[in-house]
């Protein structure tokens, strides 16, 4: 089986190989992706005392399962640079590989565009969303859906590209995908940083 999550859910499957929380890993995940991950409990923007809120470098190297990090280059929650750490930490894992869309936000990994716009779709405009108790919503709507914004729409479009043959090649054998996952292809997608290992 294979473990993909976004930001603690990110954490949860790096835990899920690495053994995380005094849980051990998970013999039944053969590959994870986790996205916007806490490697590093310094490299966020919230303040965390949990000796839980991070990885040692002792439990990276217990991952022996191919492993995909994947974030955004402007994410200001989770800073980028804690994939760079986690690909140089695992060193036990078959295949590493580190995916960074430019331009994408940690909110480009979540549903914030599509709720955003199913609430005006249905009347509710991001004036009224603060009396819904949707107030959390709007900044990450603007960052991540405005105008100005990194298009959704690419984010997901490579986010869904490589997750897909990530996961065709490491957990179902199709090394079809291998094309996928290489510097040269990267190469055509200049909208994300690409590195294996």
């Amino acid at each position: 089986m294979g473990a993909l999550g976004h930001s603690f859910g990110g954490m949860t499957a790096i835990g899920m190989a690495a053994g995380w929380a005094g849980a051990g890993a998970d013999p039944r995940v053969a590959a994870i992706l986790p996205v916007s991950a806490v490697v590093v409990k310094e490299l966020q923007s919230d303040e965390r005392t949990s000796p839980n809120a991070g990885f040692s470098q002792e439990q990276l190297e217990a991952i022996t399962v191919p492993v995909m990090l994947m974030g955004g280059s402007e994410d200001v929650n989770v800073f980028p640079e804690n994939n760079e750490v986690a690909f140089a930490q695992i060193l036990n894992a078959p295949r590493v590989y580190r995916v960074e869309i430019l331009g994408a936000t940690h909110t480009h990994f979540a549903s914030v565009c599509w709720i955003g716009d199913y609430l005006i779709s249905i009347g509710f405009e991001q004036e009224s969303w603060a009396a819904l108790g949707a107030e959390d919503l709007i900044e990450p709507y603007d960052i991540t859906c405005g105008p100005e914004a990194f298009p959704i729409e690419e984010s997901n479009r490579l986010a869904n590209l490589y997750t897909i043959a990530f996961f065709k090649r490491h957990l179902l054998g199709e090394v079809g995908y291998d094309a996928y996952l290489t510097t040269a292809f990267a190469e055509s997608e200049p909208a994300a940083d690409f590195f294996r290992k």
